[in-house]
């Protein structure tokens, strides 16, 4: 089965090879079903070997991919449903594994994007529930390095989509708290660095995973 998954992975690997050459191309839909078939490939090689953590982390960023590919083509209802399935992975992970610092990392990264795309479908009371949890495992990463500048502006990134979704849903009060947390960290990160126009205001997020 071990052989097996591996020749499955290979064969996923040679399809994501594919749809980047032809999203280079600007050939976006057959890009985009080069992907998916690699996402049934890293499937049947994680059903094929459900122990290893790498072929599940295989499958959790080829499915954070598409989402993102079904976001660029406008299928916010199917992003959403591949970015909860890169969750569900990551959170294995994780949860096999609570202090491993990228793991909780790449569960956070799913979080905000799913937060994120809750948000622009209009289901606020999730995306605030996302961002929570996000700024807990962010919070988390910053506890043990309170220097750590990405670190610090993930989690102020949290609190800005918080805020966001709470202004939403009609808590003002609650966003404005948000806002200004957001803001002094970012403001706090800008002071330190006034010359990386990164920390004045980056919000990309796509090839960040670890």
């Amino acid at each position: 089965q071990q052989r097996n998954a591996e020749t499955l992975t290979k064969l996923a690997t040679l399809y994501e090879s594919v749809s980047d050459a032809l999203l280079y191309l600007g050939e976006r839909p057959e890009g985009h079903r080069a992907v998916l078939q690699a996402i049934q490939l890293r499937e049947q090689a994680a059903a094929a070997n459900p122990g290893s953590p790498a072929t599940r982390k295989s499958l959790a960023i080829a499915y954070f991919s598409a989402s993102r590919l079904k976001v660029d083509l406008g299928d916010y209802d199917e992003a959403l449903r591949l970015n909860e399935l890169c969750l569900k992975e990551f959170d294995r992970i994780y949860q096999a594994e609570p202090g491993n610092k990228a793991a909780r990392y790449n569960v956070a990264l799913a979080l905000k994007s799913l937060a994120s795309l809750q948000s622009q479908k209009g289901r606020y009371q999730e995306a605030a529930e996302s961002s929570r949890r996000a700024i807990e495992l962010d919070q988390l990463a910053v506890k043990a390095n309170p220097d750590d500048a990405p670190a610090l502006l993930d989690l102020a990134i949290d609190y800005s989509t918080l805020g966001n979704a709470e202004e939403n849903l009609g808590d003002l009060e609650g966003a404005l708290h948000e806002y200004d947390r957001s803001r002094e960290l970012r403001e706090q990160l800008y002071r330190r660095d006034t010359n990386n126009s990164r920390l004045k205001d980056r919000v990309a997020y796509i090839n960040r995973l670890q």
